[in-house]
């Protein structure tokens, strides 16, 4: 027959790419090594070697470990210089990239391009293909309540929706802290509509195995103490964290912890303010005294406000003599109630007028106060309130012969 001739290469260089782990997930760290064997007969020299980062990921600097010497400056995307490599031997190349974001593919792939020296003569190989499968178990919460403004005594209902977006099952437990200036409601929280008695936000709830694409619903309320000083809590605010834990087809247990956003509510309300004095305090009966009211709302909402009780019993006011913010405000048809519109946060309304004592009082000590009624609306709610005023006594003396 014909004769046949193979022609034998004196040189080969093997190229083995690989992952510390086929899984992965955001927030991981996976070590690649490049393992190069010279399975030839002639020394390799000037061998460098190329590895491209994954999509997703970033090279972590300084992680670079080739032949057991760290290379601290290195990059394996721009290349790593080797030298030379023997027959017979292997090197390898290390280096470790973090897990950003996901790709489209869900899964992280790269491969390396090594080039050596044989005989003067330059060789170009490529590597294998690794691939690292991600997993999605990204838990989102998000959070919302259902007033944002509200006025001390009122109820808070919070709402958070836990989300599984992922592909694998996690167990997940839902903390939140009570917002400083309210208290939590004791057995309020509800777990998918159902009561979980004794349960406490701060102290966590169990929601048990989520699978992926899956929802599980909290509720629970706060109250706003109605002693609440609006002047140093001016609003509640509050966030919740989900901790959950999943376990990777690799076998290991990961546990991550995503924070919802933050709702506030705005605390208002009116502070009605009432210091009230007369002159003279010591007078005798039928005399006439003259009153000052001074109202203010320190508040931060503005309220509609009336004054009743504005004289001593015993003594009779003059509806013509009433003066607000000086200005002559008589009552003609003054029935006990003075009426002074809506007074608006921030501000101050004077009242003065004149009371006369009874013929009939002699020798008696008369102790007055003011009374101040407000109501306000906010956002459809009607509330309403009363404030006191300081006492004051009027000492009536007998009329001396």
């Amino acid at each position: 027959s014909n004769s046949v001739l193979v022609s034998l290469r004196s040189y080969q260089l093997s190229t083995s790419l690989s992952a510390s782990t086929p899984t992965s997930f955001i927030g991981d760290v996976v070590t690649y090594t490049l393992r190069l064997t010279n399975e030839g007969n002639s020394l390799l020299t000037q061998i460098s070697a190329t590895i491209s980062i994954p999509d997703g990921t970033v090279f972590i600097p300084g992680s670079v470990i080739a032949g057991g010497i760290y290379y601290p400056e290195a990059d394996p995307a721009k290349g790593i210089l080797l030298g030379s490599l023997d027959t017979d031997l292997s090197v390898d190349i290390t280096f470790r990239v973090r897990v950003t974001e996901y790709s489209p593919s869900l899964a992280l792939t790269n491969s390396a391009i090594v080039t050596y020296s044989v005989d003067e003569h330059t060789i170009t190989t490529e590597s294998n293909t690794a691939v690292v499968s991600l997993v999605q178990a990204g838990v989102t919460i998000s959070k919302k309540v259902d007033h944002v403004t509200a006025a001390p005594g009122d109820n808070l209902r919070y709402e958070l929706t836990v989300t599984n977006n992922g592909n694998l099952a996690v167990n997940a437990v839902l903390t939140d802290a009570i917002p400083s200036g309210a208290l939590f409601v004791w057995d309020s929280v509800l777990l998918n509509g159902v009561l979980q008695k004794g349960a406490r936000p701060a102290e966590g709830i169990q929601l048990g195995s989520l699978r992926g694409g899956t929802t599980a619903v909290v509720v629970f309320q706060v109250s706003i103490p109605a002693a609440i000083n609006i002047h140093e809590i001016a609003a509640v605010q509050n966030h919740a964290s989900v901790q959950y834990t999943f376990v990777l087809p690799d076998g290991r247990t990961v546990r991550q912890t995503s924070r919802s956003n933050t709702v506030t509510t705005l605390v208002v309300t009116p502070v009605i303010s009432l210091v009230v004095h007369a002159k003279p305090t010591i007078v005798e009966a039928g005399e006439r005294v003259q009153c000052w009211i001074s109202l203010t709302n320190s508040g931060n909402w503005p309220a509609e406000i009336s004054l009743n009780r504005l004289t001593p019993e015993k003594c009779f006011l003059d509806p013509n003599s009433i003066v607000i913010d000086g200005v002559p405000n008589p009552q003609s048809s003054f029935a006990g109630t003075l009426p002074l519109g809506v007074v608006n946060a921030a501000s101050m309304v004077n009242i003065h007028y004149f009371v006369q004592v009874s013929e009939q009082v002699m020798g008696r000590f008369l102790k007055g106060s003011v009374n101040a009624q407000y109501s306000f609306n906010m956002d459809g709610r009607d509330y309403s309130g009363e404030s006191q005023s300081n006492s004051y006594v009027l000492t009536v003396d007998e009329i001396s012969e």
